[in-house]
């Protein structure tokens, strides 16, 4: 049993760690990252029965506001496609990932080596790819050379890799490694943007290029999404099909959750989705309905899936007047966020 935990200092406690010693692995503690609310289940229910439905309502005392409580978690109960949104929400996959990876393979890090010159952002980059979860600096070079000697006397799995180096270009650094039969995985971390180097990075097997500067959530995003790859393609069979291939490259190339415009919540649009994905024609009304919003809302949900083709909309005629709208869905039919 995994008790995911923030920092508290309670949680933090020796008592704390050493009643879960005394479970002899049964119990294992795992802690989040500083300021994570949002990667928690539990505080996504409490958001969402607080903030969603309590706080839109006037309570008149402690029973009026327990009434209310007590109703709005019957209520998610009976939705259970809103707590699966935050499965299959970009923070919960990414959450039950590590989880999952740190279950199946607990002893097993993501090597990494780091090449960058200026010895400010080499350490800057080291932080920052020690607090992703399952990857861990083996050493940190300077100059192209440096890490040929590294790659040659050391086990990395993975090379964050600066092209302008000092004494060669990083190019040079991945052509050697393959002239040499090494096929450490390796992502660009440089400021090049020239489309011939980038075609050039490409041809020698570069598994993703991140141009400079960045924000700590985009080079997260990437290592998390080379995780995957690995995990996908790191498997006890010999061969993998052409499903397995087609995921497992997905995993890298995936673009990041587009903005939703103004309005719209990534958990309502998820929920939505779930919906949908069951197959069913469903109209506003159905929407509405389901989830407890207004028609008009329910509308410009499905007006927005309508826009990026992830949903076929067709009149439905029956009374007299205006015929009403269904919508089927058309889009991926495993569980993918929506654009």
């Amino acid at each position: 049993m995994y008790l995911v935990v923030d920092g508290h200092p309670a949680h933090r406690a020796t008592a704390t760690k050493q009643f879960a010693a005394s479970t002899h692995g049964r119990l294992k503690l795992v802690f989040l990252p500083g300021c994570s609310p949002e990667r928690k289940p539990d505080e996504w229910v409490w958001g969402n029965v607080t903030t969603s439905r309590i706080a839109r309502r006037s309570t008149t005392g402690k029973a009026d506001l327990k009434t209310e409580a007590i109703g709005a978690l019957r209520r998610l109960q009976k939705l259970p496609c809103r707590v699966v949104t935050w499965h299959d929400s970009p923070l919960g996959r990414s959450t039950l990932a590590d989880r999952h990876r740190h279950r199946k393979h607990p002893l097993h890090m993501i090597r990494t080596l780091v090449v960058e010159d200026d010895t400010s952002l080499a350490e800057a980059h080291r932080l920052a790819t020690e607090r992703v979860p399952g990857f861990q600096v083996a050493a940190v070079a300077h100059f192209g050379s440096e890490a040929l000697r590294i790659l040659a006397t050391q086990k990395i799995d993975l090379v964050l890799l600066d092209f302008y180096l000092p004494d060669m270009n990083g190019l040079e650094v991945c052509r050697t490694l393959r002239a040499r039969g090494d096929q450490v995985d390796v992502i660009a971390v440089t400021s090049a943007r020239d489309i011939t180097m980038v075609r050039s990075a490409v041809s020698l097997g570069i598994v993703n290029y991140l141009i400079k500067p960045f924000s700590f959530a985009t080079f997260r995003e990437k290592l998390q999404a080379y995780a995957e790859y690995r995990r996908r393609t790191h498997t006890t069979s010999d061969s993998l099909g052409q499903r397995d291939v087609d995921q497992a490259l997905s995993a890298l190339r995936e673009p990041a959750d587009a903005e939703l415009p103004k309005g719209l919540a990534g958990e309502t649009l998820g929920a939505i989705v779930t919906m949908l994905r069951t197959g069913q024609q469903l109209s506003a009304a159905d929407i509405s309905s389901g989830m407890g919003i207004s028609r008009p809302t329910a509308r410009r949900y499905l007006d927005y899936l309508t826009s990026h083709r992830l949903v076929h909309q067709e009149p439905r005629y029956g009374s007299a007047g205006r015929p009403e709208y269904v919508y089927t869905w058309s889009g991926p039919t495993e569980s993918q966020p929506p654009p």
